[in-house]
């Protein structure tokens, strides 16, 4: 029995349908089928569960109790630059100093047989922009960019998001810890607070974890020590130059402390290139409005 006569019996077995085409025709649908039962299954993989790192991309972290599982949502694209980052310049220069030092000298870590990871803090008023800060070191050096979950912790929640940073996410990245209320977690549950620390301290992939607070008091005792913190940056604006203008005009107290209130909560959505936010970082106010003017 020759191919021929094999196809055609499995098409005449297989469908009455298939027995009244041709050779030719039958094969080629049979090619088809088959194509379809291998590629579907493809396709939906890498459209509904492909997690490859954008890194121009924020990756939220849900943990499902019921399921037992964690689900990374993709947020809209961000790309940021450190020219168009309005902050404190020698804050900037310093920061960007530490990550190069760290990529530079990589090697070393693993040489002394030492986890290969850098842990920052920044703390600054709520809106001061430090996820800003963070967005654009992710853009600038290239990492990815996953927000640690805020709520549903458990032993399994933090060993099946290391576990994902360790495979799922082959690529370095940032772990953003933002707005996780370290101190109520050390006093509810200190066991859960260490296993993090654990986590953190012992991976070994090039990884940035940073954590934020807003204000210093809200850092628990000893958190640098416990998590190997390498440096902590105080974010801070000026704003009492712009208020100086601003009470020119409003003599009101009240109505000027909500003014303030507003400038610090939402300075970092205001155009960049606008006058405010590029003074508001700057030590030097005649200096930071003659320089702004020479570039506008």
């Amino acid at each position: 029995m020759d191919f021929h006569d094999i196809m055609t019996n499995i098409n005449t077995n297989i469908n009455p349908f298939m027995a009244k085409l041709s050779f030719m025709e039958a094969f080629l649908i049979s090619i088809v089928i088959t194509l379809t039962i291998v590629v579907i299954p493809f396709i939906i993989y890498f459209v509904f569960f492909d997690v490859t790192v954008d890194t121009n991309i924020h990756y939220f972290a849900f943990y499902d109790q019921k399921k037992d599982i964690i689900t990374y949502h993709k947020n809209n694209k961000f790309r940021r630059t450190f020219n168009k980052l309005y902050m404190n310049y020698s804050l900037k220069k310093e920061i960007i100093t530490t990550i190069d030092a760290f990529n530079d000298h990589s090697h070393n870590f693993i040489i002394n047989n030492i986890p290969r990871s850098l842990r920052l803090v920044f703390t600054g008023k709520e809106g001061i922009g430090k996820t800003t800060l963070i967005e654009t070191i992710a853009s600038e050096y290239n990492y990815g960019l996953i927000n640690f979950p805020h709520d549903n912790y458990s032993e399994s929640t933090i060993h099946k998001f290391f576990k994902d940073i360790n495979t799922i996410f082959p690529e370095r990245v940032i772990v953003f810890f933002n707005k996780i209320d370290f101190k109520d977690l050390y006093k509810t549950n200190k066991h859960l607070y260490n296993l993090i620390a654990d986590f953190v301290i012992k991976t070994d992939r090039d990884n940035l974890f940073i954590f934020t607070f807003n204000n210093l008091d809200d850092i628990p005792l000893e958190f640098n020590t416990k998590y190997h913190v390498h440096h902590q940056y105080m974010m801070e604006v000026h704003i009492d130059n712009i208020m100086d203008m601003i009470s020119d005009n409003i003599e009101d107290e009240v109505e000027l402390s909500k003014i303030k209130n507003k400038l610090l909560s939402y300075n970092h959505k205001l155009t960049p290139g606008y006058i405010i936010p590029y003074l508001m970082f700057n030590d030097d106010f005649q200096k930071s409005l003659d320089q702004f003017l020479i570039n506008h």
